[in-house]
């Protein structure tokens, strides 16, 4: 069964991307929520509806990762001036939602892990730090500009 979800999961989210190109719009909205109702769904049933702390932990992460979307993915909404003066608020609460659900995720996985040894936390840290260098080389390869979000979005990042 969860396989089979993944398949208009990803129809959605391809559809999602074709709406929301080059602007965002409601329509894209609406795919975007769908792809993200069926991960949660696919989570629940990953766990054959037996959840355990584990199980809990990572679908209360999806949960973070669709509220998240709801606000990153609102600017079609905010179409009067007052509204697009909250879009920085949707786009930090949505960032905040999806770094929750992050740190979620983490603290599962680090539950499941039964005893680490200093060669695995050295091939963990490893790995953090090479994602970390990539993605500010990638920042500048494509000459990216954050701004003010820099440092969040390092931050970011590196969670």
């Amino acid at each position: 069964m969860s396989l089979l979800l993944f398949i208009p999961e990803t129809v959605f989210a391809l559809l999602f991307i074709k709406a929301g190109w080059p602007e965002s719009t409601k329509k894209g909205f609406f795919f975007k929520m769908c792809a993200s109702a069926i991960f949660v769904l696919n989570g629940f049933i990953g766990y054959n509806f037996n959840i355990s702390a584990y199980g809990k932990t990572v679908l209360f992460a999806l949960i973070a990762g669709f509220i998240g979307d709801i606000f990153l993915t609102m600017d079609p909404f905010l179409t009067t001036e007052k509204a697009k003066k909250l879009s920085m608020v949707f786009i930090v609460t949505g960032g905040i939602a999806f770094l929750t659900g992050h740190i979620l995720y983490f603290a599962a996985y680090i539950g499941k892990v039964e005893t680490f040894t200093a060669q695995s936390v050295k091939i963990f840290v490893s790995g953090i730090l090479i994602l970390l260098i990539l993605a500010v080389a990638v920042k500048f390869i494509l000459k990216l500009s954050f701004g003010k979000l820099t440092a969040p979005i390092l931050l970011y990042t590196l969670v």
